[in-house]
């Protein structure tokens, strides 16, 4: 029988880290001042949203009462949806219908 000669190998790693990490609370130095100019714009961004928001509602509710209107006939949005018989669900489907044709 033959015998072959064994290899051994030893590998030694040593890995050091050091890591610093220093954090220092900074609240802002330069904030975005509040000017009268932005609080107009501000306004103005906010008024158009309630306007879209009012704007959308009603066409909801023309959509809806046209609709109700004719009796949900078979050629309605109502009936052609499927939807289900609480008012809720009509009034969502028409914002959602109203919001994305404006």
């Amino acid at each position: 029988m033959l015998t072959l000669p064994t290899l051994t190998l030893t590998l030694t790693l040593t890995l050091t880290l050091t890591l610093t990490l220093t954090l220092a609370y900074n609240p802002n130095p330069n904030p975005i001042p509040i000017t009268p100019t932005l609080t107009l714009t501000l306004t103005r961004l906010g008024q158009q949203c309630v306007l879209v928001l009012v704007l959308v509602h009603l066409v909801a509710c023309a959509a809806y009462g046209v609709a109700w209107s004719e009796g949900f006939v078979e050629k309605s949005w109502v009936a052609k949806i499927d939807m289900g018989p609480t008012w809720g669900e009509h009034y969502l489907t028409a914002l959602y219908w109203s919001a994305y044709i404006i």
